[in-house]
């Protein structure tokens, strides 16, 4: 879908966007892991899964110097909500499931929610939270935030 991350990815002048179709985000996988065989690229994992890049990540995080009781997170591949765990272990971590994967593969340790729209659609207009953030992804989440977060809960924006 044409979405703001693509469109975000297809300006950069040193990036080839490839495009493939799929239903789920293994689908998805499956497809650039044979497109970078047959073309020899490089294939990062989902979510930047790998330890060079999460040991980053918490760190950052922890650079932040808060200690939030209540982190609310979008959930696709799940990286940002164990690096979230990490970060904040006194936290109670909230994943909103954005419908990337089942709620059973985000699971356990931290509360899931999911939202309804699919992927393909962009939060609706009446929805969209008070800072920046992707139509398609972490946008989604406000609707959720809202109705369930506690006073002074703190949001992670990733997109």
């Amino acid at each position: 879908k044409d979405t703001y991350i693509q469109q975000q990815v297809e300006s950069l002048n040193n990036v080839t966007c490839h495009i493939v179709e799929a239903e789920h985000q293994d689908g998805a996988v499956a497809a650039a892991r044979e497109y970078a065989e047959k073309t020899g690229g490089y294939l990062l994992p989902v979510g930047f899964d790998y330890p060079a890049f999460t040991d980053r990540y918490i760190a950052l995080m922890q650079s932040l110097d808060i200690h939030p009781e209540e982190v609310w997170v979008s959930g696709g591949s799940g990286v940002s909500a164990r690096c979230l765990i990490r970060a904040f272990p006194n936290a109670r971590i909230n994943v909103i499931n954005l419908n990337v994967r089942s709620n059973a593969q985000l699971g356990s340790p931290y509360k899931v929610r999911t939202i309804p729209e699919p992927l393909s659609t962009p939060a609706s207009a009446e929805k969209i939270p008070p800072y920046p953030s992707a139509l398609y992804y972490d946008a989604k989440i406000w609707q959720v935030v809202q109705e369930h977060a506690k006073p002074g809960a703190f949001v992670w924006n990733i997109a």
